[in-house]
């Protein structure tokens, strides 16, 4: 995670380390040079202010499935109001679920599941890049592709998606 006072930012995929000190594009743009993914970390609106469009637009992923937004009704609309504001600049953005906790919560309890070509990191890379994820958090709701939802409740969450996909589910 790179933690910067304004964002969170979860990369995935790096081998190097990247300054924090700066806006959340560029470190965006850092991660990418490196070939790996950037997800926006717990966006609740105390880190609502390093996001503008631009690095909202670069993004390839949110969290939107995490343990805190089960702490009240407000953290819990704040993650919609996020999750919604990404999508209107970014349609194709990765919803991802994540017990990335840094207080209380346990983990396994909020999720991802990942439409992958192959089980492999190259594989769980460009399905994040592409968007076909679902997330599902404690409460069983999930947040993605409509399609792609249907496709994780048919599955009854086993990891095995219907013959007629192309792609294999993968679970994280």
């Amino acid at each position: 995670e790179i933690t910067n006072p304004a964002f969170h930012l979860i990369a995935v995929g790096i081998t190097d380390d990247i300054d924090w000190r700066q806006p959340a594009a560029a470190v965006i743009d850092a991660v990418h040079a490196q070939g790996g993914i950037a997800v926006a970390a717990h966006p609740t609106r105390r880190f609502w202010a390093g996001w503008d469009d631009d690095a909202l637009a670069r993004l390839d992923g949110v969290e939107v499935a995490h343990p805190a937004r089960h702490q009240d009704a407000a953290t819990d609309q704040e993650f919609d109001l996020f999750f919604d504001r990404v999508r209107r600049v970014n349609p194709d953005v990765a919803p991802i679920g994540s017990s990335d906790y840094h207080a209380t919560g346990r983990p396994g309890t909020c999720r991802t599941y990942l439409f992958a070509r192959n089980r492999t990191k190259e594989g769980v890379l460009e399905a994040i890049r592409d968007g076909r994820t679902v997330a599902e958090d404690a409460h069983g709701r999930r947040y993605g592709d409509p399609d792609l939802v249907q496709l994780v409740a048919g599955t009854g969450a086993t990891g095995h998606v219907a013959e007629a996909s192309p792609l294999g589910l993968l679970s994280i």
